[in-house]
């Protein structure tokens, strides 16, 4: 089982190895600002991409509110068709007490899964996501890097879906 590493001084050699080895890493008490630590994620991400449904922070950063409510295990970011490599997180105030987050390794997991519910994994499966059409222009002026969210076209959309595999769209009637 890891522990939890928590590092006196920032130094982004270790931290990279840390995520490589550990699949995971816990800065605590490093004084972070949410300008401070969007300059790390800046240091660490070669791409940021972002869930068209949250409002960003700052150019490198986007709110997460989730309530108050227990939310159970999943995948950060899973359902997007450019998951990322590394998902971090900023508490700009932390609870006191509870609000734990309980970091899974997935491939531990399977590997312990009766072979028949392996099975169930090793089939393609289809996830799906209705987005209106605000949300998808802003995902895409995102991942095109484009200034305008209003000014992303179908086309746009469609040459998007295009770039990633095993990706399709159907379109509703909202857009």
């Amino acid at each position: 089982m890891n522990t939890v590493k928590t590092f006196v001084k920032l130094d982004l050699t270790v931290i990279k190895q840390t995520l490589i080895t550990d699949g995971w890493v816990l800065l605590r008490n490093e004084g972070y600002t949410l300008e401070r630590f969007s300059e790390l994620m800046n240091q660490l991400c070669r791409d940021l991409t972002f869930d068209p449904a949250r409002q960003h922070s700052s150019k490198e950063t986007q709110k997460v509110d989730a309530g108050t409510v227990a939310v159970g295990l999943h995948i950060e970011n899973g359902n997007t068709p450019l998951p990322p490599d590394i998902v971090a997180f900023y508490s700009q105030l932390s609870a006191s007490k509870g609000s734990e987050t309980m970091i899974c390794d997935g491939a531990e997991v399977y590997r312990y899964l009766p072979p028949t519910l392996r099975k169930l994994f090793e089939q393609p499966m289809t996830v799906s996501r209705h987005l209106p059409k605000e949300m998808w222009q802003r995902y895409v002026a995102a991942a095109f890097s484009m200034d305008d969210p209003e000014a992303v076209t179908r086309d746009d959309l469609e040459r998007f879906i295009q770039a990633v595999p095993n990706q399709s769209i159907q379109d509703l009637e909202q857009g």
